[in-house]
């Protein structure tokens, strides 16, 4: 084993006890129901964490010893009942690396400097993750034994805390040991009645997680429309629309297994309805300012969908009100934020095109003799 990591635990600094310091941490990041993992190996202990459906190990706050780079990824690959089922941990977001965190601090109680799973890709001169996806923020690298690790520390309050990937390191330094592994995810495939086009998750189906089959931009489900003194209610939904992602232990890969199992009413999945514009509505006394005709373009009677767009073409001194650049504007069909069932041309102002201005005439002029001016419309001024 190596020698000892050079960053100490700061003496009589972390003097809570564990039960009351799980108490202060806040509700979002505290353990989870740990039987959603595999079993744990001899001196280590599991955690679940549901807000990014990951399975943490971590080594017996009485056993653990830091252990260098080559150790830990061995060690995390003996950590549970199926051998090499977790690595060493890959936080690639902020909620991951403070989730990580936590789950180190209730084991380790002091600073922390964490092994990652992250190599250096010598071609691209950067740090990867075994997915192969790039690491980020990206951090320069130029030698294969180069290591990225993670540290970060709780503030005072015991709230939050700050953290960071820090950089390179070389092999011969130990850290604290930490090895992850995802949990399974409920496919929403396997829901009769599930429309992908049309249906999004409230939320990443992790197991042990209750999710809704909300609808897609652009889509509305009419149960949901409920007016409520003239307004819509946002607050209503259908209960066949809610799931928990269920799971059950074990599994070919020692992982388990999770599927969805319906919550409340037990009706098929409510199909979701796509809102729509009106073409009539550009047509009816309604002008759009500063372009060339646009109403040969506009079919009256025709429902144009979410998404879709009306070209239009800025009068001569005028460009695209997005783009100063082009002479080319659009209104594109969207979805109303009070009435989900309604489209909705947008801009709302329909003001696509604003009128070409120039800058004013640069003082190289003799002040004595002449009088500046400013032209804001080259076609009026």
């Amino acid at each position: 084993m190596s020698s000892p990591d050079p960053i100490a635990v700061p003496a009589g600094r972390w003097i809570l006890p564990l039960v009351l310091l799980t108490a202060l941490l806040p509700a979002c990041c505290r353990a989870e129901n740990s039987a959603m993992c595999a079993t744990p190996a001899s001196g280590w202990e599991s955690t679940y964490l549901s807000d990014i459906g990951m399975c943490v190990y971590t080594q017996d706050f009485a056993t653990r010893a830091r252990f260098g780079f080559a150790d830990s990824q061995a060690n995390c690959a003996a950590a549970t009942s199926t051998t090499g089922l977790a690595k060493l941990a890959e936080p690639h977001t902020e909620q991951k690396q403070i989730q990580l965190l936590n789950a180190m601090l209730k084991k380790s109680l002091g600073y922390l400097r964490i092994w990652t799973g992250a190599s250096c890709d010598v071609a691209s001169s950067r740090f990867v993750w075994s997915t192969g996806s790039p690491v980020t923020p990206l951090v320069a690298c130029s030698s294969a034994t180069a290591r990225l690790y993670f540290s970060g520390e709780p503030t005072t309050d015991y709230s939050s805390f700050v953290s960071s990937f820090v950089g390179t390191t070389n092999l011969s330094l130990t850290y604290v040991q930490l090895c992850e592994y995802g949990a399974p995810q409920c496919d929403p495939f396997t829901v009769s009645s599930y429309n992908n086009a049309t249906m999004r998750l409230s939320a990443t189906a992790y197991a042990n997680r209750t999710v809704r089959f909300n609808c897609a931009p652009g889509f509305y489900r009419p149960s949901e429309i409920v007016l409520v003194g003239g307004a819509v209610d946002k607050t209503a939904t259908a209960s066949n629309n809610l799931f928990h992602c269920n799971f059950v232990p074990g599994g070919t890969d020692g992982r388990g297994t999770a599927s969805f199992v319906q919550v409340g009413s037990m009706l098929p999945l409510e199909q979701c309805q796509p809102s729509s514009c009106q073409g009539w509505v550009l047509l009816n006394q309604t002008i759009i300012q500063d372009v060339e005709d646009y109403k040969s373009g506009v079919e009256a009677n025709r429902n144009y969908n979410f998404g879709e767009v009306i070209p239009l073409q800025c009068k001569r001194g005028y460009v695209s009100v997005t783009d100063e650049m082009s002479t080319s504007a659009q209104l594109v069909c969207g979805q109303s934020d009070l009435n989900p069932s309604l489209g909705m041309w947008t801009p709302a102002t329909l003001v696509v095109c604003t009128a070409i201005r120039c800058k004013g005439v640069m003082p190289f002029y003799d002040f004595t003799k002449m009088t500046a001016y400013k032209a804001f419309n080259r076609l009026k001024d």
